[in-house]
């Protein structure tokens, strides 16, 4: 649970993704601006654009350094989005990240040049989850 000052204070049992990153300052994370869950893992966007994830690594648990760094080449986070066994961010440059469960939404790199196409003049507004994959929302350029 984020407090009102943004700090992340963490009270679940590791067995469920209860422990904060190993790595972490105490309190876990400060200026928290999203709080995301999978059954087994958290996620926090924090106010400078970087994401935290912890708990089980196929529900999302871990964040490989080079998603890191894609994500802070990109702008940072804007959004953060769950299913129950991956998360996905929408960047502040329009651009869509996920991890976690591979086969349910966990890797975007099948759909990656699709997005950027898409993201070309028609930005990405929003993503949708559902309990094992992620729709991008996209603004239509289209008139008829």
């Amino acid at each position: 649970a984020a407090n009102p000052t943004g700090d992340l204070v963490v009270p679940y049992p590791a067995s469920y993704g209860g422990n904060c990153p190993a790595d972490a300052p105490n309190p876990c994370a400060t200026n928290v601006t999203a709080l995301k869950a999978t059954d087994l893992a958290f996620s926090v966007a924090l106010a400078d654009g970087t994401v935290q994830a912890w708990g089980d690594a196929k529900y999302g648990g871990k964040l490989d350094s080079a998603t890191h760094r894609a994500l802070a080449a990109d702008g940072g986070v804007s959004k953060l989005y769950a299913n129950h066994v991956a998360f996905a961010a929408l960047t502040n440059n329009g651009s869509v990240f996920a991890w976690g469960d591979p086969d349910n939404g966990g890797n975007s790199s099948s759909v990656a040049s699709s997005l950027v196409r898409l993201n070309i003049g028609n930005p990405i507004l929003d993503i949708q989850p559902s309990g094992s994959a992620f729709t991008a929302v996209v603004k239509s350029n289209y008139t008829d």
